[in-house]
């Protein structure tokens, strides 16, 4: 058994556009790691789709306070949270809210799933049937108010499962390249059954730490704090999704927090005078 697994770039992305703006920020940003660069340069190339969202869907904040973005996340219901940013630092919230209803309302029943009875609903129309040379199990599109579409298929069983959010993303965009609508499956499949879902997680977006950018100063900036959380309902009557991403960067330096060596040397000698590994045996406490 494997736990369901979620990709969620436009919160992020907005983020990114949000330091970028309170930065003064013309560069782009530096990735250290491979699915930083995918993000960079797969996914944030298209951020400018983020203007499609209206204003109430898609809500970003900037702002040098941590405790003022904090107080968003709270007021939302996001349990998301950003620790100080130092004298230097700034940070993003980003809002994802999503509410729509079925075309066609779907009628409550139960389904059989890996073993056990779940909640579901079922629709008679309202759905058309797709298919894909790459995948072998019908793709159905729900139609829904507000011009969303959701595709669904099945995943099949013993393959082999997206490990992360990257490989979840191509995946998924590889069963939906070339797709077309199979007018016969459309025909012949006169009703749908679907999960109801209920999730509310947050989301590993580790990766992201450490990408850096610079402001108008020249001054290099890296991402310190990077949490993104999901909230998603999927029923009879509709769907539901919220969706929060809180980065926080700081002033690129290095700051000797943990065990260190050190060497003092005399110009002209060979030999250190000092040699040192340091713990916190050797710290001045700051005094209250």
């Amino acid at each position: 058994m494997f736990m369901s697994k979620f990709f969620v770039p436009h919160p992020l992305m907005a983020c990114l556009v949000g330091v970028e703006k309170h930065l003064g920020s013309t560069k782009e940003w530096k990735p250290t790691n491979a699915g930083q660069k995918k993000f960079i340069y797969d996914i944030y190339t298209e951020r400018g789709d983020l203007r499609f969202f209206r204003d109430w869907e898609l809500k970003t904040y900037a702002d040098k306070s941590a405790a003022k973005l904090n107080e968003i996340l709270k007021k939302k219901e996001f349990d998301i949270y950003l620790s100080d940013l130092g004298p230097d630092g700034v940070g993003a919230v980003s809002i994802l809210k999503v509410v729509f209803d079925w075309i066609k309302k779907g009628i409550k029943c139960s389904m059989e799933f890996s073993g056990k009875n779940y909640q579901a609903m079922k629709f008679e129309d309202g759905f058309t049937v797709y298919s894909s040379p790459k995948h072998r199990f019908p793709i159905v599109k729900m139609e829904a108010m507000g011009g969303y579409e959701i595709f669904i298929t099945l995943s099949g069983e013993g393959r082999s499962v997206p490990s992360d959010g990257f490989s979840l993303y191509d995946t998924i965009n590889g069963i939906m390249k070339n797709i077309s609508i199979d007018e016969e499956a459309t025909y012949e499949n006169k009703f749908l059954k679907v999960p109801y879902l209920k999730i509310d997680t947050e989301l590993d977006v580790g990766w992201m730490l450490g990408i850096s950018n610079e402001g108008l100063d020249k001054r290099p900036v890296v991402l310190e704090q990077v949490k993104e959380q999901l909230k998603l309902v999927v029923d009879e009557k509709g769907m539901k999704i919220d969706a929060a991403a809180a980065v926080g960067t700081r002033s690129m330096g290095i700051t000797i927090n943990k065990p260190f060596y050190m060497l003092v040397k005399k110009k002209g000698v060979w030999y250190g005078i000092v040699y040192s590994l340091i713990d916190t045996d050797a710290l001045v406490e700051e005094q209250r």
